[in-house]
């Protein structure tokens, strides 16, 4: 069953713009390591989700970026267990 990633009410308290930027940290997650999840969309406010046919741990970070003269980063995991 997919499942929906949002940032919606994410901001940056200085008023910049943010860049949103969703991807599957693969490193993490135990055996999971080669199961490749399908992210909806890689970059805006949100993502759908969808799990491979394999169980297990899956780790989504979520990437914020403003647009400041020197740019900072935040970042967010989202860690899916998907049943057997």
């Amino acid at each position: 069953e997919p499942v929906l990633l949002d940032a919606n009410g994410s901001r940056d308290l200085d008023g910049d713009t943010v860049q949103y930027r969703w991807f599957q940290y693969r490193e993490a997650g135990g055996a999971n390591r080669a199961a490749e999840a399908m992210l909806s969309a890689t970059s805006g406010l949100s993502t759908t989700f969808t799990a491979p046919s394999r169980s297990g741990e899956y780790h989504v970070i979520l990437e914020a970026r403003d647009d400041g003269v020197l740019p900072l980063y935040s970042y967010r995991r989202a860690i899916i267990i998907v049943a057997p």
